[in-house]
């Protein structure tokens, strides 16, 4: 007599498939972990400057990137970047399992990479060693050069290192650039209100850049003040505060702006480990 077909069946089924899945996918992961090095030939010129504070006058920059000194960049951008893009920054080493876990259920269901459950370190592994390709392979590889990162130098450099790479949109990299480019001002004059739109902006440029779509853009600043004083990086009361400032902004012509399109910044590089060029 066969077993009748039920209801639990199936979804213990389907959970024995998922588990099945994630332990292959460990396997690969911490195969690929041991024998994966972090880009050595690309990485020491790229980070000296960030790590030693070398001046700006190496040809890895242009009218579109300027580095900048993590003593130059305002905590209140720093708490602002933390509170919106990785909360649990200071904690995790380099990835959240959680994230990649839940990120992992909605690819399944959608049958392709649709979620990426990025930290700020996977970020600037993505940024600063591979193509933003949304496969299987590529965020393996972001996951284990994240790690690596996260071993070899401190959070606070990481965090100084994303925020001179990261895109704002209308072709500039880093925050010293981005607010020039819509403040007006070095980095290190922001105030509150202009670091809680920047870090607003990070999550997706084309849509929350101010010279888009302002109301979004406001909104999205709003967000991020609320997150910092749910955080405790500021006192409520400064929050509502802020939210009821209205940000300044550099005035610039229509042709300016579509002109400015993205482009591939000098310091960034393209790294393929060989043992996975024929995945």
């Amino acid at each position: 007599m066969q077993p009748k077909f039920t209801p639990a069946n199936s979804g213990n089924a389907v959970v024995k498939v998922v588990l099945a899945m994630v332990l292959v996918l460990a396997g690969v992961f911490i195969t690929f972990l041991a024998v994966i090095p972090l880009p050595e030939a690309n990485i020491p010129e790229v980070l000296e400057v960030f790590v030693t504070g070398q001046n700006t006058d190496s040809p890895l920059f242009d009218e579109n990137q300027v580095v900048v000194v993590a003593d130059e960049i305002p905590d209140t951008l720093k708490k602002a970047v933390v509170a919106v893009e990785d909360k649990r920054f200071y904690k995790h080493r380099g990835i959240e399992l959680s994230s990649i876990g839940r990120a992992f259920m909605r690819n399944l269901k959608a049958g392709e990479i649709v979620e990426g459950g990025s930290t700020i370190t996977q970020q600037l592994a993505k940024n600063l060693f591979l193509t933003q390709d949304r496969t299987l392979k590529r965020k393996i590889i972001e996951a284990i050069y994240s790690i690596k990162l996260e071993m070899r130098y401190s959070k606070d450099e990481i965090l100084e290192m994303y925020l001179n790479v990261i895109y704002f949109g209308h072709g500039t990299y880093g925050c010293e650039m981005a607010s020039r480019f819509y403040f007006g001002k070095p980095v290190n004059q922001l105030g509150l209100s202009e670091a809680a739109m920047l870090a607003g902006i990070i999550k997706g440029p084309e849509i929350y850049s101010p010279y888009h779509n302002i109301d979004l853009a406001e909104q999205r600043r709003i967000v991020v003040l609320a997150l910092m004083a749910r955080q405790g990086d500021i006192d409520p009361a400064l929050a509502e505060e802020a939210k009821k400032e209205k940000v300044k902004l550099v005035e610039r012509p229509v042709s300016v702006l579509r002109n400015r399109t993205p482009y591939q910044p000098k310091m960034f590089c393209r790294f393929e480990p060989c043992c996975l060029r024929c995945c």
